[in-house]
């Protein structure tokens, strides 16, 4: 199943590719304009008519494609011509369709555009699974999950702040039946709990105030894939039972909705406190902590792994450094031995942003609480004979070009990690030169 969203303004054909793709997440907007908002929903695949009302289709697509680069854009038109086509597909399209539509033919598209997403996300996958270490207790956590991955149990993993829950998530995903399926994650603590309920089991337009259409949860998109569920520890014990009917049976209700629906995803917990101590103070469920621990992977903390920092530092420096320069970031002998020394309360988490501030700003060899970045200590930036304002300006060019590195040019994300308005950054992007 895809998410896709449909840009086309008659009523007529919008509706009836709606039904035709009703086993995928749809998503239609009559403009491009009305179709903005919805791109928050990150679409696989947009269907996108030429002649619209305001923003014409090719205009669209050349707005917005460079901002999303894993989505794919199909362009639907009744006045195309080869002419047209090329000028679509340099605009960014992936294919052309001529009108009146043949719905075969769509199909045919349809699958082909998403077996080239499903490519991407193999690929992606195997850039974000990368487990690196070869101390004892690395290797006999891996040795544990290598035996979990081919099995469809549920599993719980527990490790401090830090240290990968995720990633070996993705590792076991990436080692399961389900691999070529996209990897599904929640942090339950980042949403209210008002809105996690229709986050994890969807709901009916109507359900509540501003549920004005059906809304497919994470148990849903999941089907025959995996869904990380990170944070259990942070639900509270009403929700953690209506978790329990799924995980011991399948079965979840759309809020608004009292037909039963079956979901065969495959579940992973994550938490970084003890559980077993949790469920007997009657802090967590004791149902659900038997049910989802009976599998359980403990992931050591980095200063129990010491003969993996110089590794992970290196495949950080490695990674992060041919992301955001271009060129692998060398690490000196003193800086390693600085790393090894230092007891990383934060974990790998803390080790990864450590190299990428140094990749950044130059290697200063400060981490840690309260760590600060000067000029002495290697920052690549020159104050003498400066004002405020150009170094404020620098710094701010920096972070950007960063940014963008770090989520492939997509504005809209960078803009989200920054915590700024999409159209601010647009505007400062323009004025530092970044963007025409």
């Amino acid at each position: 199943m895809s998410r896709i969203l449909i840009i086309e303004d008659r009523d007529s054909l919008r509706e009836m590719l709606i039904k035709f793709l009703s086993a995928h997440e749809v998503l239609s907007a009559p403009s491009a304009e009305e179709a903005e908002p919805l791109l928050v929903h990150y679409p696989e695949i947009i269907l996108c008519d030429l002649k619209l009302p305001g923003i014409s289709g090719i205009d669209f697509i050349r707005k917005t494609a460079g901002d999303f680069p894993d989505t794919l854009f199909i362009m639907m038109t009744a006045f195309g011509d080869i002419p047209t086509a090329v000028e679509a597909m340099k605009a960014g399209a992936y294919e052309f369709l001529p009108k009146p539509l043949d719905l075969n033919h769509l199909s045919i598209v349809l699958k082909r555009a998403k077996e080239i997403l499903r490519l991407r996300r193999i690929a992606a996958s195997e850039c974000d699974t990368v487990i690196v270490g070869e101390s004892p207790a690395m290797m006999e956590t891996l040795k544990l999950a290598a035996k979990v991955a081919p099995l469809n149990c549920s599993v719980l993993l527990s490790g401090e702040s830090g240290t990968g829950k995720e990633v070996l998530s993705r590792w076991i995903h990436s080692h399961s039946r389900m691999r070529n399926n996209t990897f599904w994650a929640l942090n339950c603590a980042a949403i209210p709990e008002s809105l996690l309920e229709s986050e994890l089991f969807g709901h009916e337009p109507g359900a509540f105030t501003d549920a004005t259409r059906l809304k497919k949860g994470y148990f849903e998109l999941a089907e025959e894939s995996t869904l990380f569920l990170d944070e259990i520890d942070k639900t509270s014990p009403a929700f953690q039972a209506k978790i329990l009917r799924t995980v011991d049976t399948g079965e979840f209700y759309r809020l608004g909705s009292n037909k039963a629906l079956k979901s065969n995803a495959r579940l992973i917990f994550a938490t970084n406190r003890n559980l077993e101590e949790l469920a007997s103070a009657e802090n967590f469920r004791t149902d659900l902590f038997h049910r989802i621990s009976a599998y359980t992977i403990s992931i050591p903390p980095l200063r129990m792994r010491r003969k993996d920092i110089r590794l992970l530092a290196d495949h950080f420096a490695d990674k992060l450094g041919r992301q955001i320069t271009g060129s692998s970031l060398a690490l000196p002998k003193s800086s390693v031995q600085l790393l090894e020394n230092y007891q990383w309360p934060g974990n790998v988490r803390e080790l990864r942003n450590t190299i990428e501030r140094w990749v950044i700003l130059g290697i200063d060899g400060t981490f840690g609480p309260g760590r600060t970045t000067s000029q002495e200590s290697g920052t690549y930036i020159d104050f003498e004979e400066k004002s405020h304002g150009e170094v404020l300006g620098e710094l701010e060019e920096k972070l950007f070009r960063y940014q963008l590195k770090k989520h492939k040019g997509n504005k809209l994300a960078a803009s989200q990690e920054l915590a700024m308005n999409y159209k601010t950054l647009l505007s400062r992007l323009k004025k530092l030169g970044i963007q025409k």
